[in-house]
């Protein structure tokens, strides 16, 4: 009975913790504060440019009487302006003995299959980690200023490396299209 409860109340493995009490993910070997996200500046025409399209795309799902499509681009372009009116939280990023702590999610090495860095200045300068996770794949960490020389080092050393990872084309099309 005991052993039911607490594999019932008992937190899952495949999952970042949060707020870990353990200090281990807090004794940093590398450490660095980065935005949650890269904000793009988009100006006056990157705003018509935007509308324009939605404006065109919702005529067309009135137009074929798909009223779902419509209703589905409203959405998304009400989603995109109210998550993205607020400037990205700078995180502490803390790679430790443990694993990988990113604000208060905590990723242990026994979570992580395998590490990348994409590092092509002024563009491109991440961290990026496939977990065991089934929905929540993979993190992308902003490197902002941080050396990538010794976190590669470091990390090659608890994990693998995927080794010649480049950016898929939905990242570049984001940050191509500033989105």
């Amino acid at each position: 009975m005991i052993q039911r409860l607490r594999a019932k109340f008992a937190p899952d493995r495949h999952k970042p913790q949060e707020n870990v009490q353990n200090g281990a993910f807090d004794t940093p070997v590398i450490a660095w504060k980065a935005p949650e996200y890269i904000k793009h500046q988009k100006g006056r025409t990157w705003f018509i440019v935007a509308g324009i399209v939605i404006l065109l795309l919702i005529a067309y799902g009135i137009k074929t009487g798909s009223f779902s499509t419509v209703l589905v681009f409203i959405v998304l372009a009400a989603v995109y302006l109210l998550a993205h009116t607020h400037e990205p939280r700078h995180l502490p990023i803390i790679i430790s003995q443990m694993g990988i702590k990113i604000g208060s999610k905590c990723y242990p090495y026994a979570q992580i299959k395998a590490f990348w860095i994409q590092y092509h200045p002024p563009l491109v300068k991440t961290l990026n980690f496939r977990t065991i996770d089934r929905f929540f794949k993979e993190e992308v960490v902003q490197l902002d200023g941080q050396d990538p020389v010794p976190v590669r080092v470091y990390l090659a050393r608890q994990i693998p490396e995927w080794e010649g990872k480049e950016e898929g084309l939905m990242e570049v099309l984001i940050r191509i299209l500033r989105i």
